[in-house]
């Protein structure tokens, strides 16, 4: 699997698996890609330790390469940073990735 905004593939890669930061304010939306290295199709899922990561799909199978859409729900998010993250397991294998969020505390005060 590979992520966007990094060179590096996992599993195998000694760097820790974290996606670029996301914010209300720009509302990104990230991707990762799973790919197959091998002959045989296998099958994927993705798990999430908060309600607030949203995934285009939880759960597949992979014969060459599949691309996973990640965003918040800034309504479910709790205000300041956060940080969760995503447990994808396929081929008798898992990676953990971690997610972070902004969403600043918006003073709502007269001037």
């Amino acid at each position: 699997m590979a992520l966007e905004g990094s060179a590096l593939a996992w599993p195998g890669s000694s760097g820790e698996a974290t996606l670029p930061p996301f914010d209300v304010f720009n509302r990104q939306r990230r991707y990762i890609d799973i790919f197959n290295r091998g002959q045989e199709p296998f099958t994927f899922s993705i798990a999430t330790n908060v309600p607030w990561i949203i995934l285009s799909e939880s759960q597949g199978k992979i014969e060459k390469e599949r691309r996973v859409w990640i965003s918040v729900d800034w309504d479910a998010a709790p205000v300041g940073l956060a940080g969760g993250y995503l447990k994808i397991g396929g081929n008798a294998q898992e990676v953990v990735v971690t997610v972070n969020a902004s969403r600043p505390q918006i003073s709502g005060g007269r001037r």
